[in-house]
């Protein structure tokens, strides 16, 4: 029920108790009033009866009194009368001859004998009566004097009258007053309603406004304000609670411009109330803070990676997704996560179909979420650069309808913790970019001693447990130092950078060429054939023997010596095993160079010698 109602109703039920309250207790009091009014009535009549008697007593003519008797009992409102004598009164006067005379019941008895009036009420849909019953007590003194003609004591009871009185004129009138009062007081009721509204109406109103406004505040609506008339306390209310709105309403404004700076997002996702949703939103821009606290400790791109595929998957709840690294520079794609290789979900972006792409979203720097279809199925594919050469790509298999509106609105806010992981993720690349530069030759881009030193720590122990075998290849350019002194070290530069590529060209991707040191290299053939390093090694003098240089006016040619050693059947390291194709490589510069030779035992002792 509405507290207008409450107001309404409660004058009402108030005022309508109080009127029924009134009209009971005027009609009882009426009730009251006639009854008392008969009784009082009925002791008059009794003592005219008596004087009268009295009368006729000392007159002599108590013979006719029968007719004064008649001529009261038809009077006004007196339905019946008699007289009841006492024994005493029967003994010395003898028993009545008049009709109406005599005990008609047993209250005339009871009365004879006590001396207690009686009178009894008698109600009924048709009338009202009232019967009383009055006792003459004997009396020596006032008028009449009873002693004078009765043979009786003081106080003796010498006989009673009884009067049966019509008194329903008294409830008629009782019922007219009550309907004029009931009538007079539903006026005053109106009345008082009537004043009560006109008075209320404007505190009504401003409380429905109170009421609509902290509504609309509830639903995120700041811009209602309260009108109200009142000038009193009740309307300072009014005043306080639209300046607090204004206030409010100039706080989230304000709030919602400096978060959208920091903060990608759509307000789907969020409550629709603008203080509540600013809350959540401070709340994500901690979780997103958080997140880039956590990875910045992460010294390896991939752990980074992982907690970011693990982020996404757990707080966008995400389940049919991968991470894609595309390295434009190379023109490579690695699959991040997950990392099954036969995961189906990983597909070439440019298998989709683009040309039907709908663009999602698309930032200030050309990031993109994008809707394309494969084989009848969606995708949502977010590309984020990450750097000059590397981009990730988010691609998220969209199962339906429901699946896809969700993913849309969250784009904004996969795209803020990309964009927390842009910075950490861009130091990891150059990081590893530095390292990376560090470990590798400047001239042939190959792999360094630096690095081959770090490499085989971590290899070794590997290999041992797996029974991994390296082939290893000391390779060496004859007679290098001449082309150096004869026609420059530019020549020399390319000579050497030659043989770097006849090395990529005659190896697989598994294995490992490492120069080590001017024109000496280092090749580790991952778990090669046994029987085939000394056909790599060949393979690899023959086709570097078979390029000419440029030297000036001179076209040269230059030849390799090779030694071979294996890990782990001729060395318990790698580095032994590197030692000892360097004793193999020595023998092939001692036999004549420009050939392959395989280590054996017994050229240690012939190094030493």
């Amino acid at each position: 029920m509405s507290l207008r109602r409450k107001i309404t109703l409660l004058p009402v039920v108030i005022l309508s108790i109080f009127t029924f309250i009134v009209i009971a207790m005027v009609a009882l009091s009426f009730r009251e009033l006639g009854i008392e009014s008969a009784k009082d009535k009925s002791k008059l009549t009794a003592e005219f009866v008596r004087d009268s008697l009295t009368a006729h007593m000392v007159n002599g003519i108590m013979d006719k009194r029968g007719y004064f008797l008649e001529k009261i009992t038809n009077s006004q409102n007196v339905k019946d009368l008699w007289l009841v004598r006492s024994k005493s009164v029967e003994e010395q006067f003898g028993k009545s001859t008049i009709l109406n005379e005599g005990a008609k019941d047993g209250i005339d008895l009871d009365v004879l004998k006590s001396g207690v009036a009686f009178n009894i009420l008698d109600e009924s849909s048709q009338s009202v009566t009232l019967r009383v019953t009055i006792p003459y007590i004997a009396s020596s003194e006032g008028l009449p004097n009873c002693l004078e003609c009765h043979n009786a004591k003081d106080g003796e009871v010498l006989g009673a009258i009884s009067m049966v009185f019509d008194v329903s004129d008294v409830r008629e009138s009782g019922l007219h007053t009550i309907v004029k009062i009931i009538l007079i007081s539903i006026a005053l009721l109106l009345v008082a309603l009537l004043i009560s509204n006109i008075l209320m109406k404007p505190y009504m109103i401003l409380y429905e406004g109170l009421i609509g406004s902290i509504h609309a505040i509830k639903e995120g609506d700041y811009s209602k304000k309260v009108k109200t008339k009142l000038k009193d306390e009740a309307g300072e209310v009014a005043v306080w609670l639209n300046s607090l709105n204004e206030m409010l309403k100039d706080t989230v404004d304000d709030i919602d411009k400096k978060i959208s700076i920091l903060l990608n997002y759509s307000e789907k996702v969020y409550n629709k109330n603008p203080l509540i949703r600013t809350k959540e939103i401070i709340w994500e821009l901690a979780d997103i803070y958080k997140f880039k606290k956590t990875i910045e400790v992460l010294d390896e791109r991939e752990k980074m990676y992982e907690s970011l595929y693990f982020l996404v998957k757990n707080r966008f709840d995400l389940e049919e997704f991968a991470l894609v690294e595309i390295d434009s520079k190379n023109n490579t794609k690695e699959l991040l996560f997950p990392k099954e290789s036969e995961f189906w979900l990983y597909i070439d972006i440019e298998s989709k179909r683009l040309d039907d792409a709908k663009v999602l979203f698309v930032d200030e720097d050309e990031n993109r979420a994008l809707l394309v279809c494969n084989n009848e199925q969606k995708f949502i594919d977010i590309k984020y650069h990450v750097s000059q050469n590397f981009t990730l790509l988010l691609s998220i298999l969209v199962k339906d309808h429901i699946v896809l509106q969700k993913i849309k609105d969250h784009i904004p806010l996969i795209f803020n913790y990309l964009d927390a992981l842009k910075p950490v993720a861009q130091n990891n690349i150059y990081t590893e970019m530095l390292k990376e530069s560090s470990l590798r030759d400047s001239l042939t881009g190959l792999y360094n001693r630096k690095f081959l030193d770090e490499y085989i720590e971590s290899v070794t122990s590997i290999s041992l447990r797996s029974k991994t075998v390296y082939g290893i290849l000391m390779v060496d350019i004859d007679y290098f130092k001449a082309v150096n002194d004869t026609y420059g070290h530019d020549v020399g530069d390319v000579v050497i950078n030659s043989l770097a590529k006849s090395l990529k060209e005659c190896t697989r991707e598994s294995d490992l060429s490492i120069r080590f040191g001017g024109e000496e290299f280092v090749v580790l053939l991952y778990n090669p054939d046994v029987e085939v390093i000394n056909d790599i090694a060949e393979k690899i003098r023959i086709h570097f023997s078979k390029k000419k240089f440029s030297a000036g006016r001179d076209e040269i040619s230059k030849t390799i010596s090779i030694g071979i050693a294996l890990f782990p059947q001729d060395a318990s390291t790698i580095w032994k095993g590197i030692k000892f194709a360097d004793i193999a490589l020595y023998k092939a510069k001692e036999s004549g160079r420009d050939r392959v030779v395989r280590f054996k035992k017994q050229m240690i002792g012939d190094a030493m010698v």
